[in-house]
């Protein structure tokens, strides 16, 4: 999560698992499913992945709500 500069809260958000998760992992409690193991690898290898993860994420949200809110003034 360091060399990504992200918190706890934004590796959950990527990795779409709660917060709560990312500490059992970070704490030992619990291991990583394969595929959250194999997301982590290419995270560590290409980070940069991860800014377009993360822009593409919230553009596509924001497409959504404009698309809600022109289908509800239609």
């Amino acid at each position: 999560m360091e060399k990504l500069g992200i918190n706890e809260k934004g590796f959950a958000l990527l990795m779409n698992v709660a917060p709560f998760t990312v500490r059992l992992w970070t704490s030992g409690a619990s291991q990583p499913s394969g595929t959250a193991m194999r997301l982590m690898q290419i995270f560590e290898t290409a980070p940069e992945i991860v800014s377009k993860i993360a822009g593409e994420s919230k553009s596509q949200m924001l497409g959504r709500n404009r698309r809600k809110r022109d289908i509800s003034k239609g």
